[in-house]
């Protein structure tokens, strides 16, 4: 839902509109977003990455946050001591850490990006009236919080899974509208090419030869494994966002979907890795205590 809470960042508007030259000439670029999810939005983030060919220190950068409608900035989030190699990715998400990846965590756990018509956002060379790069979405702010034509067809709510990506990965022609679609979210990786049926398992889930599937996500206290067609018993094993291996157990398949617990773990985004003989599938699941 749209945000109610609007303030001025410290950086004046007739400031920032003079910068606009500085867009889309460094290698720093906001590659995806997710603003806007059911219900309430835990899940929003905002990827950068690193196009260029030279490790860039991300101390010396901030994201502007622009509310479009009336031409303010309502936040300004300062990047955090880090370096980022060239084709690396830096994610930034909610207090909650309900995203896979996040490498920045913001004080609000859940609507820190406004939901557009239009809003917009722009990486600042702190200091300087250098804007390195901007995204607009669901219409055109005004500079420098656009790249040309700002995305027309914006992020939704009707999917925990879909979200404004760069595709091909990284690509910038600085034109936001050709740029950027909808497409199913995979921060901290390769923008997926996919834009349907994300089901949470976009950069993390193998291929394989039947399609596993797991229900409710967000989980409250149990979650159901589909094995489709696969049969025989399961082997799950369970990391949390950092990686760790939290859990593994064998589970009895015995009419092609097991049930596991997750009332045990805390509110958050952790991996579940499953197996039946040789064919593993790994899935993202989010537990949400109701």
């Amino acid at each position: 839902m749209k945000k109610s809470l609007l303030f001025l960042s410290f950086i004046f508007i007739a400031f920032v509109t003079n910068a606009q030259q500085g867009i889309g000439t460094f290698g720093l670029v906001i590659n995806e977003v997710d603003y806007d999810v059911p219900s309430t939005d835990t899940t929003e983030f905002i990827e950068l990455k690193n196009t260029g060919s030279v490790s860039i220190a991300l101390s010396g950068y901030a994201i502007i946050l622009h509310n479009g409608a009336n031409a303010t900035n309502y936040d300004t989030i300062f990047l955090a001591s880090y370096t980022l190699n060239p084709g690396q990715y830096y994610v930034i998400c909610g207090s909650g850490n309900y995203v896979t990846n996040c490498n920045q965590t913001e004080t609000a756990l859940a609507d820190f990006i406004q939901n557009g018509a239009p809003d917009g956002m722009a990486i600042w060379e702190i200091g300087t009236s250098n804007f390195i790069d901007a995204l607009s979405y669901e219409g055109t702010c005004v500079a420098p919080f656009s790249e040309g034509t700002g995305v027309v067809n914006g992020d939704n709510n009707t999917s925990n899974q879909l979200g404004l990506s760069r595709y091909p990965d990284g690509t910038d022609t600085q034109n936001n509208d050709v740029d950027f679609s909808k497409h199913c979210t995979s921060p901290g990786v390769t923008n997926a090419i996919t834009t349907t049926n994300c089901d949470g398992t976009v950069g993390i889930e193998n291929e394989s030869k039947n399609s596993f599937s797991i229900y409710p996500n967000p989980s409250n206290e149990v979650v159901n494994i589909s094995t489709g067609t696969d049969k025989g018993d399961v082997t799950l094993s369970v990391y949390d966002f950092t990686g760790k291996r939290i859990d593994s157990r064998q589970l009895k398949n015995n009419a092609g979907v097991v049930q596991y617990n997750t009332a045990q773990f805390a509110e958050g985004v952790y991996i579940l890795s499953v197996t039946i003989a040789d064919n593993t599938v790994t899935k993202k699941l989010t537990v949400l205590h109701r």
